[in-house]
């Protein structure tokens, strides 16, 4: 019985100094991670103010970057005003200058101003007429220099030339000559089909333009020349096609007139 009981005591004794080393062992534990936490914590801080103060570093420099755009901006301003009131200063002298210049000119011009006016008005009415001519389709090139005199005389400050003033006679002359001769010339025409082809055609005067028995339709809009959608009927396109064909100018043919509309 007795030696049982010691055993039991011994066991107990076993058993507490484990518990007490098992305890001395996880405090001792316990105390080495609280040192890590408070060591971590610290390089924590540490690294937290480091980047505040890069932060604080860059807001500055920006903060400096703009007060100089903004200072840089205001200098500009006050330059272009400088210089918007100098521009207005040198308008304001040149345009007086300009007016005196202007008064001068209409001083000497003196006769010559009228007649420039009456040139304005007959180069005016002889683009719209020649737009609407068939000796359009054969001298495209005169509406482009009477839309230049007329800016010309327009604009009052340069003078029509005596090269401009003879074109625009020869122009005039040159219509009325066209208007009552028969003339056969190569020019683009655009076929039934739509197909454009460089074709010889026969202007009669004002009134039709043919190509080998068919009638041509001029359009003054777009300068082109189509085959007319209506043809007339056989007797009048037979007409057409002998006066296309006729090689001696002095021989007559009858040729008809058609009016599509």
């Amino acid at each position: 019985m007795n030696m049982r009981k010691m055993s039991k005591i011994q066991i107990y004794v076993f058993i507490s100094q484990l518990l007490f080393i098992s305890q001395l062992s996880f405090a001792q534990q316990s105390a080495l991670t609280i040192d890590q936490l408070l060591e971590n914590v610290e390089q924590g801080i540490i690294s937290d103010i480091a980047e505040h103060k890069i932060r604080e570093a860059e807001f500055r420099q920006k903060r400096d970057q703009q007060d100089s755009l903004l200072s840089e901006a205001e200098t500009t301003k006050v330059n272009e005003e400088n210089r918007s009131t100098q521009l207005e200063a040198i308008f304001e002298e040149n345009e007086a200058e300009s007016n005196i210049l202007q008064d001068n000119l209409a001083e000497r011009l003196g006769p010559l101003r009228e007649l420039f006016g009456v040139m304005q008005l007959v180069a005016g009415d002889a683009r719209t007429r020649f737009d609407n001519s068939l000796t359009n389709v054969q001298y495209p090139d005169r509406g482009p220099f009477l839309e230049e005199l007329i800016k010309k005389i327009d604009n009052k400050s340069v003078l029509p030339s005596t090269e401009d003033i003879e074109r625009l006679w020869f122009e005039l002359q040159r219509e009325m000559v066209m208007s009552g001769e028969v003339v056969k010339f190569a020019t683009d025409v655009i076929d039934a089909k739509g197909n454009i082809k460089s074709t010889e055609v026969v202007r009669v005067g004002k009134f039709h333009i043919v190509a080998d028995g068919k009638y041509l339709t001029y359009s003054p809009k777009t300068g082109s020349v189509s085959e007319n959608s209506k043809q007339p009927r056989f007797d009048y396109k037979l007409t057409s096609k002998n006066f296309y064909k006729k090689n001696d100018e002095n021989q007559k043919v009858e040729f008809g007139i058609f009016l599509s509309d």
